[in-house]
């Protein structure tokens, strides 16, 4: 059984895996200064845009807030993002088809367990989704 080594936590950790993950996936997500872009499989493009109100002489909580591109989960077809803020942090699953985002407080908390957390509920939720949303466009 091989060692999984702990996701950094803190948002210098994670912002500073992403120069390195972007160089992997070039041709599905690229940065230009606070601009996210991800590229779906649909052709469509998902920007998500980091904002800056975060010092202390124009801080509001709702606008300090900044996305990090973490990998491509490319057998289930998720983007892994984190979404840090003044105060805590998210990590985020971007459906690669439809574009649409789940939020997770903790990715530990899914490894190993069907029902919740990145592995379970919420991926097949997304999953489900997705058919949903296929179906739809055919009609």
């Amino acid at each position: 059984m091989s060692k999984v080594e702990p996701v950094q936590y803190s948002t210098a950790g994670r912002a500073a895996l992403e120069p390195g993950a972007l160089a992997l996936n070039r041709a599905i997500a690229t940065r230009d200064g606070g601009r996210l872009t991800l590229h779906l499989a649909s052709g469509a493009s998902k920007t998500l845009l980091d904002t800056n109100e975060c010092g202390p002489d124009n801080l509001v909580y709702e606008r300090c807030v900044h996305y990090h591109f973490l990998g491509h989960l490319q057998k289930q077809q998720f983007f892994l993002l984190s979404e840090s803020f003044y105060e805590g942090a998210n990590f985020v699953l971007i459906d690669e088809v439809t574009g649409e985002l789940q939020r997770f407080g903790d990715l530990r908390a899914g490894f190993g367990n069907s029902d919740t957390g990145i592995s379970g509920f919420r991926a097949r939720h997304l999953r489900d989704r997705r058919s949903e949303i296929h179906e739809e466009a055919k009609t």
